[in-house]
């Protein structure tokens, strides 16, 4: 392999599998309890972990590992095995990408406290959020697909309040429902063909799959709802949810490009390639400004942060620093960030397969 070709990424995924027991005739014994390293836990396994890794320059994947385990030290310890097994073939981990599950969150936030313990030590301070396996850096990450879906999840239940251009905004739900249920239409055509009641119910939106919540953060039911707010078609204020819409698409978009056969799909500059020189990086600025200033309002009336938007605070803050180690340290010319995404179809598939 060359030497860009070992660049990749770790990923895992966690599974929900029927609990039962297999007995192992080679070995003579009996599996699936939650076991690592040979010490089980006697608790049979409802859940696998899978783990795979993805090159970042090259289009490959291979599934290496998968566990019965979940405690956070135990899932910790399980990442930098697998770490250090791949650094001594030869790979180089420049990251690590997961969804943000409890466990997974907490397993990421022990190694990066566990490296800062580390540079105290030496009188130094770990100035990023990740963490080091036999002194080198790795790069943790937040699946995006995952990410948008946990805006979504958020926004069904409660308001939104953010400052955008210096002005101070309010996006609700209620604007989305009844968007759909006034469904514009032009001689019987739906000008929003994509809006359907498993976009815009929350009793009936599938809250696993991408694309209920990609569709509806989109440019076509940002612009349609600005507008017709606009001319007074739906009240004034759904301005402040259409902006949110158009800003949501325009931030997955530059986090998600596409396959090189895919980047000029719809015409979006954001789906292209990373490079030095290209839009995200003033995207990506622009966006960490709006999400700090972000608070989910409940009904009450109090306000706060959730996870879905510090982790897109942190997984943006990453995304730059995993660009600027590929273009200037590695020499990489291009970022195709679809390379960092666990949700594509294909990796999901890949990993039932291997278990």
């Amino acid at each position: 392999m060359r030497g860009d070709e070992k660049l990749c990424t770790l990923m895992f995924d966690e599974m929900a599998i029927t609990p039962h027991f297999d007995y192992n005739r080679k070995k003579d014994k009996i599996t699936r309890f939650v076991n690592y390293e040979g010490n089980s836990i006697r608790k049979i396994a409802d859940h696998v972990l899978v783990f795979m890794i993805r090159g970042i320059v090259k289009n490959s994947k291979q599934p290496i590992h998968y566990a019965f385990c979940t405690p956070k030290e135990i899932l910790a310890c399980l990442i930098k095995n697998i770490i250090q097994e791949l650094n001594r073939r030869g790979f180089i981990v420049l990251a690590l990408v997961c969804d943000q599950g409890t466990s997974n969150t907490s397993a990421i936030n022990y190694l990066i406290e566990e490296t800062r313990v580390d540079y105290l030590k030496r009188n130094e301070i770990l100035k990023h959020s990740v963490f080091e396996v036999e002194g080198k850096c790795v790069i943790p990450l937040y699946d995006v697909p995952h990410l948008l879906k946990g805006l979504r999840n958020n926004l069904i239940t409660k308001n939104l309040k953010y400052t955008m251009d210096g002005q101070e905004k309010l996006a609700k739900w209620e604007h989305i429902k009844t968007l759909y249920e006034n469904s514009p239409t032009y001689k019987g055509l739906k000008l929003i063909k994509k809006l359907t009641e498993n976009h815009c119910n929350k009793d009936k939106i599938p809250k696993m799959k991408v694309k209920y919540a990609s569709q509806l953060f989109s440019q076509t039911v940002g612009k349609t709802m600005g507008y017709l707010a606009e001319n007074g078609t739906l009240s004034e204020d759904a301005k402040d949810t259409a902006d949110l819409i158009i800003f949501v698409d325009n931030l997955f978009d530059s986090m998600n490009g596409s396959f090189k056969n895919c980047k000029t799909r719809s015409g979006k500059e954001l789906l292209k390639n990373v490079t030095p020189n290209s839009v995200h990086k003033n995207v990506w600025t622009h966006s960490k400004k709006i999400l700090k200033s972000m608070k989910f309002v409940s009904i009450t009336g109090s306000a706060g942060t959730v996870s879905s938007i510090n982790n897109w605070l942190h997984t943006i803050e990453n995304m730059e620093i995993l660009r600027d180690k590929l273009f200037y340290k590695h020499n990489i010319k291009s970022l195709w960030c679809r390379h960092l995404n666990q949700e594509a179809r294909s990796n999901r598939e890949f990993l039932w397969q291997y278990t």
